[in-house]
């Protein structure tokens, strides 16, 4: 079992790929074979083999803000701290892989995922007050 982290530090326009519709969680019990467990701020998640956990440094002081994974059913989950465990994102994405999260140039908190069948990325992004928008396609592959 390898563990793969990514810090996301830079501002960046960031895309997202997901095919949305979904519900499970990171957990044990749903684990596929090729799963793995990873944890981040204390909460252990299980996700789909061959993917990444992508921590997201959200205001570039090298610590870790948030962070972002794949269930092995494919939906999309995130951490943060006081989260009280990994969330489920809203809007109930689907992906199969968690490309990358950062900051716009207009301060956006954006997550990107992609999703293998379509070759789709799609993004959602969070807005103050608001919380995090519904997936939209970005790039076509």
């Amino acid at each position: 079992m390898q563990r793969r982290k990514t810090l996301i530090r830079a501002v960046m326009a960031v895309l997202l790929t997901g095919a949305l519709v979904g519900l499970a969680s990171p957990s044990p019990a749903s684990a596929a074979a090729s799963s793995f467990n990873d944890d981040c701020f204390g909460y252990v998640g299980t996700f789909k083999g061959g993917t990444q956990v992508v921590w997201a440094d959200w205001n570039s002081d090298d610590i870790t803000d948030e962070c972002f994974g794949i269930a092995p059913s494919r939906t999309i989950w995130h951490a943060w701290p006081q989260s009280g465990g990994w969330q489920e994102m809203p809007n109930h994405g689907l992906a199969d892989k968690v490309d990358g999260a950062g900051v716009d140039l207009n301060g956006t908190h954006k997550v990107r995922v992609y999703v293998s069948g379509s070759r789709h990325y799609y993004e959602s992004e969070l807005w103050p007050g608001v919380g995090w928008q519904g997936w939209y396609l970005t790039e076509a592959g």
